[in-house]
Parts: structure tokens; sequence; C-alpha cells
């Protein structure tokens, strides 16, 4: 081969190697975004994130109530929305239909302060030209006057209540948000991975869900919490986690599936796998919520909670939200103590770098190509490849 192909060929090489040890990082896609509208003609039929005091979007309608999730208002514009924020304004004639990602349409019934699901049900439309913020009222319900869709502060949730715009207690008007691109599921890094092994831990209580059963629930057993782990006593349920997709699990001790009641009010441990062991997580301040995908009450999901002593199901009640958070971590006799470093789930329930998602360590590094023996692999290349090239410079 011609002596100067051979150099152009060696270069070629040498530079392609170093090209490749460089990591590259692929740009994140870009989800949906939500842009605050302003003027009372913007709101037409379409999908809105809906916002209270800046930071409290409207999430799903749950037992008479809708619950908030925190959001990020930047120059009038939230980014990467999430499909449990989103909500359906269907307008017409100064009214509107409020319906949310799961399908339910929220309205007022006729006594009491809590709202309920209607189809048929219009909101009238208020707006307020000096907040450009709107509100959403109804001359329904129990006695005289108009009830609005308000925010309680003291129990942090929507529902309707009798003239509160001048109540200090409660949020009104709130601002609304036009989604432009597909909203996403809500992502959750879970803090075990398939075949771990876990106990399943309230904070508010210090117990875990044993393995005995009370009527339909199952008991609770105080549990000693030490460097991310649980000691491990009589009558806890220790659980393998088995995935079944990618956000559904099945918790399995001894043989028997964690199971609930098909309208909640119950868990138990069943010889069978069914739809109703299936579980999944949701965040939740302190940990998370662990969902039945399957179990429902009056349309609204069923999730674990601790309840005077014992472990049931029940729809979400943000007034004992105490209640509903679940760690999950390892155990460990007593004689074996236990560090962060060698699992558990984090003190918060996470799976950061100071605690781990399971038996085998922490989430970060991994197969990141960005660290690890990835990074000696890249400076092997790149030392091989300079040496090519000072070797063709020497001969030529």
């Amino acid at each position: 081969m011609n002596k100067r192909i051979k150099v152009l060929v060696s270069a070629v090489l040498a530079t392609v190697m170093l090209v490749l040890c460089i990591p590259f990082t692929a740009a994140a896609a870009e989800g949906a975004t939500a842009t605050k509208i302003t003027s009372a003609s913007e709101l037409v039929t379409g999908q809105y994130v809906i916002v209270a005091n800046g930071t409290l979007a409207l999430t799903t309608y749950n037992g008479g109530s809708v619950y908030t999730a925190d959001v990020v208002d930047s120059n009038g514009t939230i980014s990467n929305v999430t499909t449990d924020i989103v909500w359906t304004i269907t307008v017409s004639e100064g009214k509107a239909t409020l319906t949310d990602s799961q399908s339910n349409t929220i309205a007022v019934p006729e006594q009491g302060n809590k709202l309920e699901t209607n189809a048929a049900f219009k909101w009238d439309i208020v707006f307020d030209d000096a907040t450009d913020t709107f509100a959403f009222a109804s001359q329904e319900g129990e006695g005289d006057g108009t009830r609005y869709l308000s925010y309680n502060k003291s129990s942090k949730y929507f529902r309707q209540y009798k003239d509160k715009t001048s109540d200090g207690g409660y949020y009104v008007y709130v601002a609304i948000y036009k989604i432009s691109g597909t909203a996403e599921a809500p992502k959750i890094e879970f803090p075990f991975e398939d075949g771990d092994e876990v106990v399943a831990y309230n904070p508010g209580s210090e117990t875990v869900i044993g393995s005995t059963a009370s009527g339909s629930k199952l008991v609770s057993v105080a549990a000693t919490l030490a460097d991310n782990k649980v000691t491990l006593a009589d009558g806890m349920a220790v659980f393998t986690v088995d995935f079944v997709d990618e956000t559904t699990f099945y918790l399995i001790a001894n043989g028997k599936y964690l199971t609930s009641g098909a309208t909640g009010n119950g868990v138990s441990l069943e010889d069978e796998a069914s739809d109703l062991a299936k579980w999944t997580l949701e965040e939740a301040d302190g940990g998370f919520k662990v969902k039945n995908v399957t179990a429902k009450y009056n349309n609204n999901a069923q999730y674990i909670e601790m309840y005077q002593g014992n472990y049931t199901t029940f729809g979400y009640n943000g007034t004992y939200a105490k209640d509903y958070v679940i760690n999950f971590y390892p155990v460990a006799t007593s004689s074996q103590g236990g560090t962060g470093s060698e699992g558990g789930s984090g003190s918060e329930g996470g799976s950061g770098s100071e605690g781990g998602s399971g038996s085998q360590g922490g989430t970060t590094g991994g197969n990141n190509p960005d660290t690890g023996d990835s990074v000696v692999a890249h400076i092997a290349v790149a030392i091989v490849a300079l040496f090519g090239i000072a070797y063709v410079s020497k001969k030529h």
C-alpha cells in the first residue's frame, strides 16, 4: 500500500478511536408543555393544567376530593407535563365541564362539601382580569348562594365550598395552562429490583406489614430500622418482588401473594396470583403510596393504609397522608445489622447513592456509560490511539 495511504488510513483510524472514546449523552425527549392563558377568550375546549397558588396542580378525583401535585411555572410555562395533571375542559356558552385523566367529570352534589362525578354537570366560568385567573362556580348544591371549586389549605385538597373567595383558608381562583404536545405517565424510580426481598414499612407507626390475618386485614409488626435495614422479627411478612411489567409488581411472602379486596377495605395473602395482587407505586412525602392496580370503590383507587393497628386498603385521604406512606427495606438479623451501602431503599424510600434499590446496592453507576469500568475503557482506547498517531509520525 502506498505510504501516504497508510499514513492517511492510520490517521483516520486513530481519529475514529478518539471520537469513540468521547462519552455522549442523548438529548432528553421533550415532553408536553403547558402555557398560561391570560384571557377568558383563550379558554376553549381542550386539555389544560389547572393550578392554585402558582404551584398546586389538580390531579385526579378520589373519594370526593381532588388532590394536587407540585409544579413549577417558569415564565408562564410548565414543562414535562405528566398525565396525572391533565384536565379536559369542555367549554360551551360560558360554562365548562371539568374531566380528569381518569374520565371523572367533577360536580357539585346535593349535600355536603365533597365533589361527586356527573358527566353532564357544568360549572359557570368566572374570570378575574386583575390576576388573569379563573374560578369555577355553581348555584347547585346545599343551601343558597354560590359554591366554588376551592382548595382547602388545612385539608390540602380541592372540594366545593359556599363562597370562600374572601376566606384566607382557601384558594378559589386558579391559573389555567393550555397543553401542547403529548403528556407522559409520571415516572417512578422504584426502591427495589426484581427478586429483591423487602419488608413494607410505615414510618408513622414504625411498623411493617405482618403475615398474620386479622379479619380481612393483616396485622402490623413493630419494627426497628437502623442503617437502612429492618431487623427481622417474628410475624413480619418478607416479600419477594416480582415485576409483571415496568411499573406493576407482585409482593410474595412465603409463596403467597399480597392481595387487595376487590373494593378495598382489606388485604390478605393468597395462594394464587390475580389482578388484585398487582401493585404499583406513587410518590408521597417521605416515601411511596402503594396502589392496587385493579381494586376500586366508587371508581376510586385503593391504597395500602395503616389503620388502627392493621394494614388494609382504602381510598386515599390526604388528611391521614402519613398512614399511606410506605418505604421498602431489606431485613437484617439482629446479629447482622446492616449498612446503607449494602442495600436498603434509603431513609426516605428513595434509591439514590445513600440507600440502594435492593440487595445489590444503589442505582447510581451500573450501566452508565460515563462511569466505572467504561471510563477506564475510554482512557485505554485513547492511549492506544495516541500511540498510533505517534508511531505513524515517527515512521513518516
